[in-house]
């Protein structure tokens, strides 16, 4: 047996502890909260004080326990407040204030209670994080759409969370004078971040369609190229086309680079390539296999994409659970499945990283993560929608040199980008597109052609343009072509 398999076995019991754990904090706590107010306040203070032995013999730490009262603080001040104010009884005088003596039992006993919740709460999170929690939920038979929901907050929490810390840190470096603008500047705060959240779980549907495949595995045979013949596409709603007619013959195991400013079509065309987007009209060949509604989850096996921003693309609670998602939905078996998802952790570097959760890597390394998610599934022809976005120098050189480690394993590379110097060192073969068209294929050297580069809306790579100032007869492109042409220069005038 090997190490994959046995870790998949060796997972089972931990889930059937983790689950017992999770129904016994369940039960005391649904204890606790069914515990009528009216009880003696002995009782509610009993269960508190067995609620932090237990705490305690866990050995939970004071700071989370502390962060965890920090949310039910609100309540217990409701309580101990409102409650004898509003309570029913006889009414005594407290510092002046006519409060009801019903009203203090019970708002003693619903903080009595609360705390005692929070105190299992604390226990339970601590010894069941979300990567734990929610397959604990779904082991004791909770609705697969209830443990799915909190899934995705928890998710979608964490990286709002990120984004919340970024635009506070934008709003305090614009704030001169604090006051009545502070207010109305987090108020907009607060309406962006809704408005991100829509478009997140916008992104999050097209990506989890794109990562949707078939129950069975595909043997395919035939070269991973593709052909696209006479595309055309306009979106619901669009006064014109995005794509139109689009005509495009890639070879198997070429590197493409798609260059185009905003709104060229470049995301466009590969989207329909994964079969996210439908055929509106003409064809397109993938592998041998014509592109339609029967064979389009079979195609995503073939085809893998890589999202712009990887926090769209990335669905799972850890590192490994997202990798696994593509193995998981194959027929294969659990040695397979965990194979193939160490395999592509392995690939991008990510496998000592294997239990992080997502949101805690850096986005160099969530963008490999997602990229192992594409390869654990098998696809010989990989579409990556601008991947040197939001990356550091050294963000872009792995990504670089993982790119070419996969290219060198047999696989057709498709990127679509802006950024023409990536381009001119990586690519085999260029596509230019503007507004829907393509206006020129070719080699990289035709990035170095100011009319060509003009006419698709581009400059020319940043090693090129002071050897085109100077009306070089031959502008390299790259780094490398660049010394070459030096070394002739001092060559020649020696």
């Amino acid at each position: 047996m090997n190490s994959a398999s046995a870790t998949a076995v060796a997972d089972r019991p931990a889930r059937y502890r983790d689950a017992r754990l999770f129904a016994a904090c369940l039960v005391v706590i649904l204890i606790i909260a069914l515990l009528p107010l009216s009880t003696s306040i002995v009782w509610h203070a009993l269960l508190l004080v067995l609620s932090g032995i237990a705490v305690a013999g866990v050995n939970v730490p004071a700071s989370h326990v502390l962060s965890r009262a920090v949310l039910i603080a609100p309540g217990i001040l409701a309580a101990l407040i409102l409650l004898p104010l509003i309570g029913q009884g006889s009414r005594i005088s407290v510092l002046g204030i006519s409060v009801s003596d019903g009203g203090i039992h019970r708002g003693v006993a619903s903080s009595l209670k609360l705390l005692g919740i929070m105190l299992w709460l604390a226990l339970l999170t601590w010894k069941l994080p979300p990567h734990r929690l929610f397959p604990a939920m779904a082991a004791l038979r909770f609705p697969a759409w209830l443990v799915e929901i909190l899934r995705s907050t928890y998710r979608n929490l964490a990286i709002l969370g990120r984004e919340v810390t970024t635009m506070r840190q934008a709003l305090k470096s614009r704030i001169v004078y604090p006051g009545v603008w502070l207010v109305s500047a987090a108020a907009n705060m607060v309406s962006l971040l809704f408005l991100r959240t829509q478009q997140r779980a916008a992104s999050q549907v097209v990506a989890r369609d794109a990562r949707c495949h078939a129950g069975g595995s595909l043997p395919m045979v035939e070269s991973p190229s593709i052909q696209i013949e006479n595309v055309s596409f306009r979106y619901p709603g669009g006064e014109a086309d995005a794509l139109h007619g689009i005509c495009l013959s890639i070879p198997a195991q070429s590197k493409v680079a798609i260059l185009g400013c905003n709104g060229a079509g470049k995301t466009t065309l590969l989207l329909h390539l994964n079969a996210v987007f439908p055929l509106q009209s003409g064809r397109i060949t993938i592998s041998g296999m014509e592109l339609n509604k029967d064979s389009r989850a079979l195609i995503r096996q073939e085809v893998g994409m890589l999202f712009q921003n990887p926090d769209d693309q990335i669905l799972g609670l850890t590192v490994d659970e997202d990798v696994a998602i593509g193995p998981h939905q194959l027929k294969l078996s659990d040695a397979e499945k965990a194979d193939r998802t160490d395999r592509a952790l392995r690939a991008v570097g990510l496998l000592k990283k294997r239990d992080h959760p997502p949101h805690q890597l850096s986005g160099g390394e969530r963008k490999r993560l997602a990229l192992a998610g594409v390869l654990a599934s098998g696809a010989r022809i990989l579409l990556l929608d601008e991947p040197m976005a939001a990356l550091d120098p050294p963000g872009r050189d792995e990504i670089t040199v993982l790119l070419n480690d996969l290219h060198s394993d047999g696989r057709t590379i498709i990127a679509a980008t802006h950024d023409v110097d990536f381009a001119a060192e990586w690519s085999t073969m260029v596509v230019l597109m503007d507004g829907g068209y393509i206006v020129a294929i070719g080699p990289p050297e035709i990035l170095t052609d100011t009319e060509v580069m003009a006419n698709a809306g581009l400059t020319l790579p940043r090693v090129a343009q002071p050897f085109a100032e100077f009306g070089a007869q031959q502008v390299p492109g790259t780094r490398e072509g660049a010394l070459a042409w030096l070394r002739k220069m001092l060559t020649a005038h020696e």
